[in-house]
């Protein structure tokens, strides 16, 4: 029996495929067929042209080689029985451990191949990383491009991929600003993984407030719109990574988690003016969130209240 990907929400920011039509044709041998897998997801963020993998396999096969980068993170709580070839050297897959393979490199593999392990691959083209490499570093993260030689453990690197995981399976408006940020950081700390020199992150200066104000009065005057990190970087006149880093300075928040402020603030606002003249619907999209249910969550969440307690004690 084929398995089957939960289906996306009509209007999210990913869409999810047959897995066979996409990573199997692209990333393995054209023998693997989808019995080969099992309780496999596959989410794609057509914005930022990356796409998220998490499958079970019961065997290990070769692979061909692959036009992208291919993080994959060993999800299992136990070694691997089988090794796996970048082109670097021979590769157990370990607890919590990623291997990033280049581009345009195959695999080979060997050792016990029937055996059961999980992993969570994130699937992005050259130019993703050129971007972002442009953005923080004078340096283009050459060491990436080489086949990889070892396992590597890196915790930041196992959370970033969790977190992206777990917010790709979000609708929520505010939830593309947080996966673009999410990746961007990925990302960088995948440059720095084999440099010698540091982030350029700049002192704090006059310019960094004015880029703020910016972005928060961008964010202020669409906030029942579905917003995305590029477009609130571009109404600062600035890139994606130097607005996260300034922001986070100017504000001691990220960009993600001050918009969902903003959307409760207006809530308030709204709750307060109208009260039941509004349903929690209406003053959800009028604030950015999916519906009532996830207005009520997110300002519980930050609030310590439902709306309607909130509304009824004001």
């Amino acid at each position: 029996m084929n398995p089957s990907p939960s289906p996306a929400p009509a209007t999210s920011g990913l869409n999810q495929q047959p897995f066979s039509s996409h990573f199997m044709s692209k990333y393995v041998q054209p023998a693997v067929t989808d019995r080969d897998f099992r309780n496999v997801e596959y989410r794609l963020h057509n914005r930022r042209s990356v796409a998220l993998y998490r499958c079970s396999r019961d065997f290990a096969t070769p692979s061909t080689p692959k036009p992208d980068f291919m993080l994959r993170l060993h999800l299992n709580k136990f070694p691997a029985q089988h090794e796996v070839n970048y082109g670097g050297g021979w590769l157990k897959r370990m607890p919590d451990s990623y291997v990033l393979a280049p581009p345009h490199v195959d695999s080979r593999v060997r050792g016990n191949l029937q055996n059961h392990f999980t992993s969570l691959i994130l699937v992005f083209p050259e130019t993703e990383l050129r971007q972002v490499a442009g953005e923080l570093l004078d340096a283009e993260g050459k060491h990436l491009w080489q086949p990889p030689s070892k396992e590597l453990h890196d915790t930041s690197i196992s959370t970033l991929m969790r977190q992206l995981w777990e917010s790709s399976c979000s609708s929520a408006p505010a939830e593309s600003v947080l996966i673009e940020g999410t990746f961007i950081s990925l990302v960088g700390r995948l440059l720095l993984s084999g440099q010698q020199k540091r982030l350029a992150i700049p002192k704090y200066e006059s310019s960094a407030s004015l880029i703020t104000s910016k972005a928060l009065n961008y964010m202020q005057d669409r906030l029942s719109e579905k917003l995305t990190l590029e477009e609130i970087a571009k109404a600062a006149g600035v890139s994606r990574s130097y607005l996260i880093r300034v922001f986070a300075q100017a504000t001691g928040k990220s960009v993600h988690a001050r918009l969902i402020e903003l959307r409760i603030e207006r809530a308030k606002q709204l709750l307060i003016q109208y009260g039941r003249n509004m349903t929690l619907d209406q003053v959800a999209l009028a604030c950015g969130f999916w519906d009532g249910t996830h207005l009520t969550r997110s300002f519980f969440e930050h609030v310590g209240v439902t709306p309607q307690q909130f509304r009824e004690n004001s």
